[in-house]
């Protein structure tokens, strides 16, 4: 099973180097062009019934017409949704690049306006502070092989060390890291915390495992997944994860009762979760639509693509206002509006 994955991984990155870089335009003028994006095809969002599709009156001002929710930049998708200057095309803001040069990258995550990252090829964990205006990439932690997923608390960074299998923490100011679970099966990736459990995915084995934080050697396994899990995430009394081989986003409720999310997601790949909506990731770039962020009602339906045509789209994490995501086969980490 391990195998497989890390020649994806590298055959992913190899494509990038055969194309070159300096070949990659922002994001691609095809991302998104599906009709409807993210707003649909309906022309009601606005409350105008004289509009044509995809268009909507969204500021009460007749004189300037209906705005052209698939191109127009202060209403993307759907009335007063903003892409920042980012651009709209076919109604879905293009993705903003705030990482560039990390080829590999894998889990995300945030600490107020410091972004970290897992570079599963260089064997580094990094960060990098976005209110700093040109600030570079900053190490964390080295000296471990294969950084997968990475999960933040309590002043800690906690990440996957997926051949080494191990999972490890480092204070978030950087420096040593430390192993916190010994035996957590082969080949750890997706990780996820609570206030009193931490849980991660054994890819290898095809499981869910967790164990107490004030005792992580009492390690317990709660979910067989039936292929290679990838991501784990703890929302309330909730788990859910994704499975890369069976391309599915799957539900465990607080009760045991385990449902699909949605199915028929090529290499889903990394997940987070808020309230009642999880957003993942689809890292291949062969399907229809190509590598993918998305997402769905936490009890499954319609599946809303947020970006298409992205190069193998990793790491996933969430903040008010913005969803961030790594694209590993172009080493960058960009973000969209919510």
């Amino acid at each position: 099973m391990r195998p497989a994955l890390v020649l994806l991984t590298i055959a992913a990155v190899g494509c990038t180097a055969v194309a070159g870089l300096d070949g990659l335009r922002f994001d691609g003028e095809g991302a998104g062009a599906a009709a409807g994006g993210a707003g649909g095809s309906a022309g009601g969002f606005g409350g105008s019934d004289s509009c044509p599709p995809e268009h909507a009156e969204c500021n009460d001002d007749p004189a300037d017409g209906c705005e052209d929710l698939q191109s127009d930049d202060d209403h993307c998708g759907r009335c007063d949704h903003s892409c920042a200057g980012a651009g709209c095309v076919g109604g879905r803001c293009r993705p903003e690049v705030l990482v560039s040069g990390e080829l590999g990258v894998q889990g995300i995550a945030l600490s107020g306006e410091v972004l970290y990252w897992c570079n599963f090829l260089d064997d580094e964990l990094l960060r990098i502070d976005l209110s700093a205006p040109g600030a570079s990439p900053e190490l964390v932690a080295s000296g471990f092989n294969g950084c997968a997923g990475v999960a933040i608390a309590d002043g800690q960074i906690y990440f996957a060390a997926y051949f080494d299998d191990q999972i490890r923490r480092v204070p978030l100011s950087g420096g040593p890291s430390e192993v916190v679970v010994t035996d957590p099966g082969a080949g750890p990736h997706g990780i996820s915390l609570d206030a009193t459990h931490l849980y991660w995915t054994s890819f290898d084995q095809q499981v869910v495992k967790r164990a107490p934080r004030s005792d992580p050697t009492l390690v317990e396994q709660l979910y067989a997944t039936g292929s290679g899990a990838t991501s784990v995430m703890a929302n309330g009394p909730d788990l859910f994860w994704t499975t890369y081989e069976g391309g599915t986003v799957v539900h465990a409720d607080g009760g045991g009762t385990v449902t699909q999310v949605a199915a028929g997601q090529p290499q889903a790949f990394y997940l987070a979760v808020e309230g009642d909506q999880v957003f993942w990731t689809t890292r291949d770039e062969s399907a229809p639509g190509g590598s993918r962020v998305q997402h769905a009602s936490v009890n499954g339906g319609e599946v809303t693509v947020l970006a298409e045509d992205q190069l193998g789209a990793s790491g996933i994490a969430l903040t008010p206002s913005h969803i961030y995501f790594a694209t590993g086969s172009d080493g960058q980490i960009k973000r969209l509006p919510r």
